[in-house]
């Protein structure tokens, strides 16, 4: 089996005083986590400022009912 992992989003460190500023350059506020976050297609230079970090999800090729997935099916997001 073979497990693969891939950038899912980039997770931001966006100060509450700027999050304004940050939704005006696409970020997105996930309230699970308590996190800002960018797609992984977004270009990282509007957003350097605050410190992206890569959110990798881990997706199995060989079966979909691999360890790599969750219960749902749905691929299990890790942070490496």
């Amino acid at each position: 089996m073979s497990v693969e992992y891939i950038v899912f989003r980039y997770v931001l460190a966006v100060p509450y005083a700027e999050r304004e500023v940050a939704k005006g350059v696409g970020a997105r506020w996930d309230p699970v986590v308590r996190r800002w976050w960018v797609p992984a297609t977004h270009d990282l230079r509007s957003v350097a400022d605050w410190s992206p970090r890569a959110v990798h999800i881990a997706v199995s090729r060989d079966d979909e009912r691999s360890p790599a997935y969750g219960r749902t099916g749905r691929p299990v997001r890790t942070y490496r």
